[in-house]
């Protein structure tokens, strides 16, 4: 037997994790009290396209409304996340699947068949007389009938949107309880029959306690976190709700695309609308836009517009003003109007000649726009995740000035890609930021005219204090970036002499 070559050379192999990804910027959030979708892990579903929304909500409802809004928008979108706020006590339910069982098969079971289910903590034993039934509502009367004398609190219908039975506890809030349908120590398996055992039913959800709107959006990102454009059912727009979206929105790296149907934002020096309010915020990460239908939902329409920016791409990065709203309908305002809504950094979607823009793409703070706060948010994550990458697939970065340089590529990487995607330009910058540069980099000569579009300056270790070394920190790092900026307005002037 021939000896192995492992005696001699040993070679180990492994497949290496690739680190983290970039964030994928731009995914939607639909926030509705809807009731279609449940508890727990079925308050949250996930859609690439509006087939398959419109499968699971009515048409017609605001999910339906809004998802049609968003994924009608050109390019395609990226995906739309639809997350329930459980608004108020909600009962426990089991959603039957499709029944096959014909009523007749059901009536000749006559008193044969059984299941077993708990309710409110409390199991019950359940064996209908099926014999005069003539309807599948008829079965879940008797079924119902069955429970309620053996002392259940429940409903039990059939739905025929569903094709499905549907079993609601009498009660509500986070006690009220339900199981599947078990098969019966003796006779025929109705639960099977039904479709309610867990086997054959759609959905489970247990009974859950009303929660604020913050809590709310807690326990939808537990489930995804992957969504950024966060749009509100128009059925629940108030000052309180739009005050505690708009003020959860501004502490974490997400944007509100928010929609007032107000006719009194349209008001000359008004100052009661919610906009006005949310105005003098000055938010930097809420912008609304002005609709005439609380049925359309233009706001995610514009959001679904910049979901679909590549970052990767060459001058990818667009502006909000000029771009169509597909399947939205543009509002005939006056210039008054337009001044009105102007002056409250209010968005609106109207007629410009024989042409349908959306203008301006302002949020509320007087210096943000949509587009620039979207791409900064898309840098600072992909220079996070590009630096952690580094030290993650590096045996070891070293606190070395050939160490630092090394984090320094890594970022002047994002930025060439900033600068490729039309995000930033060169130019010339403020008197402040210049003399921030000066008093940062030491470099007095420097003019203000960031010829790349941007500079990277890198603490040198020999200046780093020896509580930072020790904690291994890096050296201070600072980036400046000038942005591309976008065109809005024109003034051309022509002169004629005869």
């Amino acid at each position: 037997m021939a000896l192995s070559l492992d005696n001699v050379v040993t070679v180990s192999d492994s497949i290496e994790a690739v680190g983290v990804l970039r964030r994928e910027v731009g995914i939607g959030l639909f926030f509705t009290n809807d009731t279609t979708l449940g508890t727990g892990s079925n308050r949250v579903a996930v859609y690439s396209n509006f087939t398959d929304l419109s499968t699971t909500f009515a048409e017609g409802s605001e999910p339906y409304k809004a998802g049609n809004a968003w994924f009608e928008q050109s390019p395609f979108p990226r995906n739309l996340v639809v997350g329930r706020w459980i608004d108020s006590d909600v009962a426990a339910r089991l959603i039957g699947g499709s029944v096959s069982t014909s009523v007749s098969a059901f009536a000749a079971l006559a008193a044969t068949a059984y299941f077993a289910i708990t309710i409110d903590n409390v199991a019950y034993d359940v064996n209908p007389d099926l014999t005069a039934v003539a309807s599948y509502s008829d079965v879940a009367t008797a079924v119902q009938n069955a429970l309620t004398t053996g002392g259940a609190s429940v409903s039990v219908t059939y739905d025929s949107t569903i094709s499905g039975f549907r079993v609601v506890s009498g009660s509500t809030g986070s006690s009220s309880t339900l199981s599947y349908a078990v098969p019966p120590a003796t006779g025929v398996d109705l639960g099977v029959l039904m479709s309610l055992s867990s086997s054959t039913a759609s959905q489970l959800d247990q009974g859950a306690d009303a929660e604020t709107i913050s809590e709310a959006i807690n326990e939808i990102l537990a489930l995804n976190d992957s969504w950024y454009f966060f749009i509100l059912d128009n059925t629940l727009f108030s000052q309180d709700n739009l005050n505690s979206v708009s003020n959860y929105i501004e502490t974490g790296r997400y944007m509100f695309a928010a929609q007032t149907s107000e006719s009194t934002v349209l008001v000359t020096g008004e100052t009661s609308s919610v906009s006005y309010q949310l105005f003098q915020e000055q938010l930097q990460r809420t912008w609304m836009t002005y609709s005439g239908s609380a049925d359309e939902y233009k706001g995610a329409s514009i959001a679904a517009r910049f979901s679909s920016v590549n970052f990767d791409s060459a001058n990818s990065v667009i502006t909000a003003k000029f771009k169509s709203l597909p399947g939205q309908t543009p509002d005939n305002l006056t210039l008054t109007q337009v001044n009105e809504l102007e002056r409250k950094r209010v968005n609106y979607y109207t007629n410009f000649s024989t042409d349908e823009i959306y203008s301006e793409g302002t949020c509320f703070n007087n210096s943000v726009y949509i587009d620039v706060r979207y791409a900064l948010d898309w840098f600072v994550n992909a220079i996070q995740v590009d630096v952690y990458d580094l030290l993650r697939g590096s045996g070891r970065v070293p606190q070395t000035d050939a160490g630092e340089a090394s984090i320094v590529s890594v970022i002047d990487g994002v930025c060439r890609q900033a600068l490729s995607n039309g995000m930033i330009a060169p130019g010339v910058v403020s008197e402040v930021m210049t003399s921030d540069i000066i008093a940062t980099t030491g470099n007095t000569s420097f003019d203000g005219n960031l010829n790349k579009g941007y500079l990277i300056w890198s603490q040198p270790t020999s200046a780093q204090s020896q509580a930072d070394r020790a904690a291994r920190k890096a050296t201070a790092k600072k980036i400046w970036l000038k942005s591309s900026g976008a065109i809005h307005f024109v003034d051309i002037s022509i002169l004629l002499e005869n």
